[in-house]
């Protein structure tokens, strides 16, 4: 089907859903559509060439359960309007179009919303903190557009959310603490920004996490070793810089753990050295007399401390190697 929409359909009285989806439908999105009130389960008009502003007049379908307009060519601004659909509580599908000005604080007051997506315009100007007040919404996409701006501590507010993706905005300063009370949320994705600082470890609280992306932007310090015990996580990705970070500060970390529990006069071996301290292979010249006998059990507390150093050395290396190659 291609051509404009009918005006004409919103003499439709009593129609309760209107799905012209996946069509070649051109033009303007009719502001008539705007006087349908009986309607209420959905009006999807996406995957279409449509063009224009999207009505204002659509604000005013208070009954309307899901609203998707995505992958058309719409311009302009998201209308403050969208703030007043009260009884919306599917989805509100703005993707994938060519909308600019700032996300209106409005949405804000969509309650009942579960899926807001707005990926894919030119959107910019901060996010707004009102979005905290989404309850229900259990997917924010608001990716790939130039948002700027720092990450609304508010955000932790959405205890219901199961994904979150900011990805390819232009956001910075610290990921917020307060991320770390999505307690459903089981992917992040922060991914090309710029934010900045260290990587909370109140992210370990996420025990639903599954994925988490993290690269291309300018944090620094090490990986917090807490993420590592999510046992839902399926994909860290992260940048090599950090990685690396993290491999010398664990192995620091169990070199100075050994260090400490292991008596006086054991030869423990640091990151530099390459094998294993010569002592733990025993002389071929040794006869076995008492003496020797008693020697080597006195030598043989020191020798196990390096064997047991180096085969912790040797798991760490491999956990953390098995983690990087998943993370990829």
């Amino acid at each position: 089907m291609s051509g404009p929409i009918p005006s004409e359909l919103a003499n439709l009285s009593k129609l309760k859903s209107l799905n012209l989806s996946s069509n070649e439908l051109s033009g303007t999105v009719p502001n008539q559509l705007g006087n349908l009130s009986s309607i209420w389960s959905e009006l999807n008009l996406s995957n279409n060439l449509l063009s224009g502003r999207i009505p204002t007049e659509l604000g005013s379908l208070s009954r309307l359960n899901s609203l998707n307009l995505s992958s058309n060519e719409l311009s302009g601004t998201v209308p403050n309007q969208l703030g007043n659909l009260s009884s919306i509580w599917s989805e509100l599908d703005l993707s994938n179009n060519l909308l600019s000005g700032r996300i209106p604080t409005e949405l804000g007051s969509l309650s009942r919303l579960k899926s807001l997506n707005l990926s894919g315009n030119e959107l910019n100007g901060p996010i707004p903190h009102q979005l905290g007040s989404l309850s229900n919404v259990n997917s924010l996409n608001l990716s790939e557009n130039q948002l700027s701006g720092s990450l609304p501590a508010e955000l932790g507010n959405l205890f219901k959310l199961e994904a979150l993706d900011l990805s390819d905005n232009q956001l910075d300063g610290p990921i917020p603490t307060e991320l770390g009370n999505l307690a459903s949320l089981e992917n992040l994705d922060l991914s090309s920004n710029g934010l900045y600082g260290r990587i909370p470890p109140e992210l370990a609280n996420l025990s639903n996490l599954k994925r988490i992306d993290l690269v291309k932007n300018r944090l620094v310090g090490p990986v917090p070793l807490e993420l590592f015990n999510l046992s839902n996580l399926k994909s860290l990705n992260i940048d090599e810089d950090e990685l690396k970070h993290n491999f010398r500060n664990a192995l620091k970390q169990l070199e100075e753990t050994v260090q400490t529990l292991s008596p006086p006069s054991s030869p423990i071996p640091t990151m530099e050295q390459s094998s294993p301290p010569s002592s733990f292979h025993p002389s071929k010249d040794q006869s076995p007399s008492s003496s020797s006998s008693t020697s080597d059990n006195d030598q043989s507390s020191p020798r196990m401390s390096g064997c047991l150093l180096w085969l912790a050395l040797l798991v760490l290396l491999g956990s953390l190697c098995v983690m990087a190659l998943n993370a990829q």
